[in-house]
């Protein structure tokens, strides 16, 4: 048999499995993403304590015969959860998306701090948010675009991702659709799709990515607040096989934001 290993790690998804135990996916903070098998969770709260939940930080200890393979929960402790989350429906659809994102764009057995301690200072900063849509919104594209960059994937925001011509000396600002950021007119290749962004939404996505002490004045406006959030969603979208399950939810609640 086995050692046991430890390693304190995000629950990303929870999957029944049989009539008594559960599939759980993790993001183990020394591993990278892992699935683990945890025998009788849903038979007897006494061994796991009813927190093998997304969104919850534990300290797990399990064992695994080789990487790769299904691994197996012997016991948890929960180090961290947020129960701000659970109490607001914005906040957990929120979370509930960027979980399944990380989920999604994580590689298997491959050791990720980085991505593990953006995920915990994103609910961090989701619980301790203002309560406005628009607020929890700056927040999630914040994450995201962190994400990217973790990823190599980053979109160029301060020039021409082929060229590298400063913005600035753009004519427009153009972005180009298949998600890697600014384009200038003379890399433009025929054909190829781009559409043309305000000042203030460069300025927005700017701001989301690195946020300073004040909001432009973008924020308050909802024709730039889309089209950042178009721009960002196109970075992941060449990235993605298809949708997330959480979007459609995700959509209605950023929808709101300015009703």
């Amino acid at each position: 048999m086995s050692e046991p290993r430890q390693t304190r790690a995000f629950v990303l998804r929870k999957v029944n499995y049989g009539e008594n135990d559960l599939i759980v996916t993790l993001l183990g903070r020394d591993t990278g993403k892992f699935s683990a098998i945890a025998r009788g969770a849903r038979a007897s709260r006494k061994r796991f304590g009813g927190g093998l939940q997304p969104m919850r930080c534990l300290d797990l200890s399990y064992t695994q015969k080789s990487s790769g393979n299904l691994a197996f929960l012997r016991e948890i402790d929960v180090v961290e959860d947020f129960p701000a989350l659970e109490g607001d429906f914005d906040r957990i659809t929120i979370a509930s998306y960027a979980t399944e994102l990380v989920r999604e764009v994580s590689q298997e057995a491959n050791p990720d701090v980085a991505t593990f301690e953006l995920l915990r200072a994103f609910y961090r900063q989701l619980c301790d948010s203002d309560d406005s849509t628009l607020a929890l919104q700056a927040v999630l594209h914040h994450f995201e675009l962190n994400l990217l960059e973790l990823q190599g994937t980053l979109p160029s925001l301060d020039g021409c991702f082929r060229c590298g011509a400063p913005a600035d000396t753009m004519d427009k600002i153009r972005c180009i659709r298949t998600g890697e950021g600014l384009v200038c007119n003379a890399c433009r290749r025929p054909g190829e799709g781009v559409g043309v962004i305000q000042p203030a939404t460069l300025e927005l996505l700017h701001y989301f990515h690195t946020p300073g002490p004040q909001a432009p004045r973008g924020l308050s406006e909802p024709a730039v607040v889309n089209q950042a959030r178009r721009v960002v969603d196109a970075s992941f979208e060449q990235m993605l096989d298809k949708p997330l399950k959480s979007r459609v939810m995700l959509e209605t609640v950023l929808e709101d934001a300015f009703a």
